[in-house]
């Protein structure tokens, strides 16, 4: 949602933009993919050939694995809102007719989901249902600004309502909504309940005054997200064995810091365009 949000929703073509995604998020992805590669293989503990193009197989098909699952599904999901966004700009009322394509398409993968249950490549099913968060994110950035100060009750209030629906949705279904794995709960309650609480947040926290250590922090997230999960599971868990609550939350701010300080040290190098900076 966060990342239809901050849609740049100035006209460039079709391709420069698929050019610019790529740069931004598939360059970033090819080549973490040469330090996280070896580490899944090591994790994964089939220390065969075989098993060393198992893992490279995965890496490349990418379907729900490591962190970086993520960077290919908000690719796809970023170059098809793009071609709907594209097409609704023929119209005078644009933003519902992005909204009700988007609307249509995540319904239709819902269902897939739910019934088919077949991961695709690239994670091309998840993208189709995060098109419908991506796209609310985009209707909101000027629904937030324009009615952030109004809105602030029904932001709250939005929030609590995600967060019962959730809980009817794990009720009725006994799963969870959890697009890793692509369990959406009971699909409609499931998903709505978490667009409802997502836009809450958003509208909440659109409220808080800027905080420059958490900002500095989201300059630099490209290497703590393709990073840490790596570094926490084979530093702390696997060699140092951490154990204890305790511990972990120790081990979780070493990770992020460790993952910091190396995009910082990238971003400041001619070397930044692997993580998508330019």
């Amino acid at each position: 949602m966060i990342s239809g949000m901050c849609y740049n929703t100035q006209d460039i073509s079709f391709r420069k933009f698929i050019i610019y995604k790529i740069k931004a998020l598939i360059i970033p992805y090819l080549c973490f993919g040469i330090v996280i590669i070896p580490m899944a293989y090591w994790l994964d503990g089939a220390y065969t050939i075989f098993g060393g193009i198992q893992v490279l197989i995965w890496y490349l098909v990418q379907r729900r694995f490591t962190t970086m699952w993520f960077l290919t599904t908000l690719f796809c999901t970023e170059v098809i809102f793009k071609a709907i966004h594209n097409y609704a700009n023929k119209f005078r009322n644009s933003k519902i007719v992005v909204l009700c394509i988007s609307l249509v398409v995540s319904s239709l993968f819902i269902i897939y989901e739910y019934v088919v249950n077949i991961e695709l490549p690239w994670n091309f099913d998840l993208a189709m249902v995060c098109l419908l968060f991506y796209s609310m994110g985009y209707l909101l950035k000027d629904f937030e600004n324009n009615y952030k100060k109004e809105y602030i009750k029904t932001g709250i209030l939005m929030f609590a309502l995600g967060m019962l629906l959730g809980s009817v949705s794990i009720n009725i279904s006994s799963r969870r909504l959890d697009i890793f794995y692509g369990e959406l709960g009971m699909p409609m309650i499931g998903v709505l309940g978490a667009l409802f609480a997502c836009i809450g947040l958003v509208l909440v926290f659109s409220r808080f005054p800027h905080i420059y250590g958490l900002e500095k922090i989201g300059c630099h997230t490209m290497t703590i997200f393709a990073l840490h999960q790596m570094v926490f599971k084979q530093l702390f868990l696997k060699i140092l064995h951490f154990d204890g609550w305790m511990m972990i939350l120790v081990a979780c701010c070493i990770t992020i810091s460790i993952c910091f300080f190396i995009d910082v040290f990238i971003s400041n190098s001619s070397l930044k365009w692997i993580i998508g900076k330019h």
